[in-house]
Parts: structure tokens; sequence; C-alpha cells
């Protein structure tokens, strides 16, 4: 049998605990054990506004770069609108530089906006 090709994967970081506390201890194993697996990335979301609890993004990028040493970590999507340019730019930097350069930046303009009628 011919062996499998490696498929690069990726996977998204746990961001939403609904009707519980966040349990960081189930983040911690999550992102550890992506990386045993040989994910070749793990992701967060942005999400400002909606019905649903979501911890920020960057910041747990920032935690899941101390705990790991080789798996990419990704943006999917940030919404480039709603930050400031300048500080945004550091924060990635800054992110970029944590994870010894793991860092891939997926930005977004936003979403559909629902006007009140």
């Amino acid at each position: 049998m011919a062996p499998t090709p490696n498929v690069p994967l990726g996977i998204a970081i746990p961001q939403v605990f609904l009707d519980q506390p966040v349990d960081m201890e189930l983040v911690q194993r999550f992102v550890t054990r992506a990386e045993e697996l040989e994910y070749q990335s793990i992701w967060v979301q942005e999400r400002l506004m909606g019905d649903t609890p979501t911890l920020e993004g960057l910041s747990l990028l920032c935690y899941a770069a101390a705990i790991t040493k080789k798996v990419r970590l990704g943006t999917s999507v940030l919404v480039a609108p709603d930050h400031n340019p300048a500080h945004l730019a550091k924060q990635l930097s800054t992110l970029d530089n944590m994870s010894d350069g793991r860092l891939t930046i997926g930005i977004g303009l936003g979403g559909r906006l629902q006007h009140a009628q």
C-alpha cells in the first residue's frame, strides 16, 4: 500500500464556552494535543458582537504560542476596520516574534450588517 500523502491540516482552538466557565485547562490540553498529533496549524476567529461569548483571538494565540513550539498560529479572520491599524500591527508583530515566526494572518473587512427596521 502506498504511503498517505502528508496533507496539512489545521484545527480551531476552543474559544466558546456555552453555559460554563472558561476552561483554560481544556484549551491547554487541546492545543498541546493538536501539536502532538502534528496538526500544521491552530486557528482563532474574531467576533466582537453576537449572541455567543467568545474569547479574544489574539490573546488566545499568545497563550498558545507560549505552550507550543512548532504548530503555526492563525487568525481567521481579523476584522481590520475594528482595530487601530498601528496598534494591530504592533500586536501582530509582537505575536509573530513571540512565536518565532509561526503566525499566519487572515484579515477581512467584516461581515454583513443587519439594520434595524
